[in-house]
């Protein structure tokens, strides 16, 4: 990685993500849409409609997808709007980050198994032996990180 240009701190990238903007204002809360422009270890720089204020502390979601993202991943982070540049139609929002941006857990939701499937006589048995498992509709088999569904033929 290379070093970042004179005076800054951190290398920035030229990145483009949808980001969710969550702010308080005199004890209201707003969400805004925003897109990143770049990003750094140190902040962001985001393109949006609404106006925000600078020193204005904000929290965001920003989402990474697209190729080679399987699943959406969401980073959060919380920051101050530093500089604030309005353009003839967008505003763009130079965001210091008050700390690292880090992953938001996702809550894995197992996919419901297929209404067909049916189940594999040796699928409930370490064994080996042909005890049937109590289920009549289908036996999910866990492997390491992998699911699936055992069927007879």
């Amino acid at each position: 990685m290379g070093k970042p240009p004179e005076g800054r701190k951190y290398r920035r990238f030229d990145l483009s993500f949808p980001v969710r903007v969550n702010l308080k204002s005199g004890g209201l809360r707003s969400e805004v849409k925003a897109i990143t422009r770049n990003l750094s270890l140190g902040g962001l720089l985001l393109e949006t409609t609404s106006m925000i204020p600078q020193n204005s502390e904000l929290s965001f979601v920003m989402t990474i997808e697209g190729n080679p993202v399987v699943r959406p991943i969401e980073l959060v982070g919380k920051g101050n709007v530093v500089r604030v540049e309005k353009t003839s139609h967008l505003v763009r929002l130079a965001v210091e980050c008050k700390s690292r941006i880090r992953q938001r857990r996702s809550k894995r939701v197992p996919a419901p198994p297929a209404a067909s499937a049916r189940v594999h006589p040796n699928a409930g048995s370490r064994s080996g032996n042909s005890t049937p498992p109590p289920s009549s509709t289908g036996t999910l088999v866990t492997r390491q990180r992998h699911t699936r569904l055992v069927s007879a033929r």
